[in-house]
C-alpha cells in the first residue's frame, strides 16, 4: 500500500501526493518539476544543473567523480520532491486534510472520494 496526502483548496480541487521516494524526480529532476508546475524548483533544479557541469569542466573533475555527484544530487531531489510539491501546494493556498492510502493513486483517489462525504467534504465534478 502506497501513502498520499490529501490537499484542497477553497475551489475544492483537491491533489494527492505521494509519500517516499519520488522517481520521476531522480530521474528527470527540472523536467519533473516543470511538469508539475513546480517553476522556481525547477529553475533551482537546472540552475544547480548547469553549475555543477560548469564547475566540473573548469576544475577538470574525471568522468567517475561527476557520475557519482549527479547520482548523489539526483538521489536527494528524489527524497525531497513529494516534500517540495506539498511545501508548494501550501503556498498556493491548499491545506492537507487527510492521508488515504492504495495500491496506486487511482485508488487511493477513489478511497478518498468514497469517504469524502463522511467528512463532510462535498466533491463537485
Amino acid at each position: 500500500m502506497r501513502v498520499y496526502t490529501v490537499h484542497t483548496d477553497l475551489a475544492r480541487d483537491f491533489v494527492l501526493v505521494k509519500e517516499g521516494f519520488s522517481w520521476p524526480a531522480f530521474f528527470f529532476t527540472f523536467v519533473w518539476a516543470f511538469a508539475g508546475k513546480l517553476w522556481l524548483w525547477g529553475a533551482v533544479f537546472l540552475g544547480v544543473a548547469v553549475l555543477f557541469n560548469g564547475f566540473a569542466a573548469f576544475f577538470g573533475l574525471t568522468a567517475p567523480v561527476v557520475v557519482c555527484v549527479s547520482i548523489g544530487l539526483h538521489a536527494v531531489i528524489g527524497f525531497v520532491a513529494n516534500d517540495l510539491r506539498r511545501r508548494t501546494l501550501h503556498r498556493r493556498g491548499y491545506t492537507e486534510i487527510c492521508v488515504v492510502t492504495g495500491a496506486n493513486l487511482v485508488a487511493a483517489e477513489t478511497r478518498f472520494l468514497e469517504g469524502a462525504g463522511q467528512m463532510g467534504w462535498e466533491y463537485r465534478a
